[in-house]
């Protein structure tokens, strides 16, 4: 009966961190709306704004935040002898992330006929947002993942024992 109960949590803490993602995305919408992506003088802002923000880029954001949020769900769950699972995927993380940065979506210091004060604070509210997007959503994951593995892990238990008496 024990081994049940514990495998219907196990199940119930995944569906969790599913579901939790839309928290996640509320919280990311409050956190990064007020860092509004304005172009610089020169480039329309729906220019700008495609440019900066494409539209498929959150669909892929909320499959990894998923994915983010099961593997520090299953490195708690585990014990804590495998929080270096989340540990190697965070250093994977940043490594990846300044590697695209650095090499892949780097603008170019100046354009010509764009006015260079203008593209500076585009370019600064850009990575402004991007920056605190990629913290956020990391930060919440990892925490939510861990808040529903202790959780899966401890109910089981507290239900066991109402019942054992």
């Amino acid at each position: 009966m024990e081994d049940v109960v514990v495998a219907i949590f196990f199940i119930v803490g995944l569906v969790a961190c599913y579901f939790s993602g839309h928290f996640v995305g509320c919280l990311m919408k409050k956190a990064l709306g007020g860092i509004d992506l304005v172009g610089p003088n020169g480039i329309s802002n729906e220019d700008w704004t495609s440019l900066v923000s494409p539209e498929d880029e959150s669909k892929a954001g909320r499959y990894l935040g998923f994915l983010e949020r099961i593997l520090a769900f299953v490195s708690l769950y585990m014990g804590t002898g495998y929080l270096a699972i989340i540990g190697g995927w965070l250093v994977f993380k940043v490594g990846s992330k300044w590697q695209a940065w650095s090499n892949i979506i780097r603008v170019p210091e100046k354009l010509t006929d764009i006015d260079e004060f203008s593209y500076l604070r585009a370019r600064r509210r850009w990575g402004s947002k991007k920056l605190m997007g990629f913290l956020i959503g990391t930060l919440a994951n990892i925490l939510i993942g861990f808040g529903i593995a202790h959780l899966a892990k401890l109910l089981p238990y507290m239900i066991l024992s109402l019942f054992s008496k």
